[in-house]
């Protein structure tokens, strides 16, 4: 049962999607899923070495609804099943801007974006000019 909380936080992320989402296509291999809709964020991750010198990593981050990713069965194409992100998938935009999804800065791929997962962040970075 949803929380008065999840039932808010749900509300919000619909409004966001609302306002500043678009299509990307998701990439797996050969498989891909072009309706997704994703909001692109960004995420800025300090990072010390080992000489203690500090390094900003930077990364694009796309949230969007956990049950929209979906790929083919491996062995099944025709139907479609709901995937976690891997590192390595491409998320591609309409203008053709290529992304890769992979930690920032030591940081995991993704994960879930509210406390009852109905919404995925990814972060990537750009592989295209």
């Amino acid at each position: 049962m949803a929380t008065a909380l999840q039932n808010a936080i749900d509300q919000a992320l619909a409004s966001v999607r609302t306002l500043a989402a678009e299509t990307v296509t998701y990439a797996r291999g050969p498989y891909k899923n072009t309706s997704i809709i994703a909001v692109r964020g960004s995420s800025k991750i300090e990072v010390a070495d080992a000489d203690g010198a500090s390094t900003t990593a930077r990364g694009v981050d796309w949230l969007f609804k956990t049950s929209d990713l979906k790929l083919p069965k491996p062995r099944n194409t025709a139907e479609l099943e709901v995937v976690q992100p891997q590192q390595g998938d491409r998320i591609t935009t309409a203008s053709g801007e290529i992304y890769e999804v992979q930690g920032v800065a030591g940081d995991r791929h993704a994960r879930n974006s509210d406390p009852g997962g109905t919404h995925t962040r990814v972060h990537s970075r750009r592989v295209t000019q």
